[in-house]
């Protein structure tokens, strides 16, 4: 049975390629295919036993009319590639491609909406007609995977089948040799991931300024060269660049507190779960996350790590003085991290989805 799981963007994020693998590894002869969109020139990416189909076309990240455009090209490669692999499944990863699935789906073919954001956008009269747009398609699917369990809610009108599998990390090997240290005296704050949302970073920045404490940044991406340059003389801040995701256990365990804020007015983090979240939870570090959102409302519930308004430099500054001065509420945080119910490993997620697979076949 072949599977055509399509994304918008070359390479395709991790969590597609754990879905991917799970489904190759578990669901009875399938045969998994990935149509992606090389949108930047990037070189090609060696999968070992992943079938990709790459529509070369640029469209910059960050120019959403060049992506417009070049989305009806990429809708007729799409349209090349269903008929030519006639998969009996259509894995479409955003809501953009679920429009274009909508679309080419043949009568005998069943459609997989993977909900990993929601449609957003500064103006909201975009953020209704992509609504609208993404309501029409779902008329024409199957099943709804949810990665964020506060996104169900907001289908409540979708009568086919859903599940919420949300992004936890897999899991790692455990006798795998330590890669990455730092020690200091002083509060370690790390930021582990993609570098972006500028505004949000400096105010993290700017906080700490005479305070015990060091931010450590993990990672690369588009605000990394700006925030460098913005911090050239602030030797609290410590730049490590890209790091090899399955050591990543080493970086959480050197860091007493990790930084997971995004900007709360986009409408997706409201109601989104950052991978940073499900990686604090399963190496037992609190968390600093964006106050105002759903899982804000988890965090605090549960006393399991900080919340805070990002656009507030102020009240930055007086969390991580409290912190500082107050250790124990840390060690009571990850004690409450330690005991808290729930899935934390990737493959407790694997009976979900290939159950909700197998269901769609029936």
């Amino acid at each position: 049975m072949k599977i055509l799981l399509v994304d918008s963007c070359y390479p395709i994020n991790t969590r597609n390629i754990r879905i991917v693998k799970s489904l190759k590894k578990l669901l009875d002869k399938s045969e998994v295919h990935i149509s992606a969109w090389n949108r930047d020139g990037r070189f090609d990416v060696d999968e070992e036993d992943i079938k990709y189909h790459v529509f070369e076309k640029k469209a910059p990240y960050g120019n959403p009319l060049q992506k417009l455009v070049a989305l009806f090209f990429y809708f007729f490669y799409l349209k090349k590639i269903n008929a030519t692999l006639q998969p009996k499944i259509l894995i479409a990863s955003h809501w953009d491609m679920l429009v274009l699935c909508s679309l080419i789906k043949a009568k005998d073919q069943k459609l997989v909406y993977e909900n990993l954001d929601l449609p957003t956008a500064t103006r909201g009269f975009v953020r209704r007609i992509l609504n609208k747009l993404e309501r029409r398609s779902l008329k024409n699917t199957d099943l709804i995977i949810f990665a964020s369990r506060f996104f169900q809610k907001r289908y409540d009108f979708f009568n086919g089948s859903k599940v919420v599998i949300e992004n936890l990390p897999v899991t790692e090997n455990a006798s795998i040799e330590k890669r990455y240290f730092y020690e200091s005296d002083k509060l370690k704050i790390s930021f582990i991931g993609t570098v972006r949302y500028f505004d949000v970073m400096k105010n993290l920045v700017d906080s700490i300024v005479g305070l015990d404490v060091e931010v450590l940044f993990w990672g690369g991406g588009p605000d990394l060269n700006r925030l460098k340059a913005y911090t050239i003389d602030n030797t609290q801040v410590k730049f490590f660049g890209s790091y090899d995701y399955s050591h990543i256990r080493d970086i959480y365990e050197l860091s007493d507190l990790v930084w997971a804020v995004y900007p709360s007015l986009d409408f997706n983090v409201k109601y989104a779960i950052s991978n940073k979240f499900y990686e604090c939870f399963k190496y037992c570090r609190p968390g600093i996350f964006a106050a105002d959102t759903c899982l804000a409302d988890l965090v605090k519930h549960e006393e399991i790590g900080f919340t805070v308004n990002p656009y507030d430099q102020q009240a930055i500054r007086n969390l991580i003085a409290d912190a500082i001065s107050n250790r124990e509420l840390m060690n009571t945080y990850k004690a409450n991290l330690a005991n808290f119910k729930g899935k934390r490993n990737w493959e407790d997620n694997e009976s979900t989805l290939v159950n909700a697979f197998e269901n769609l076949l029936r």
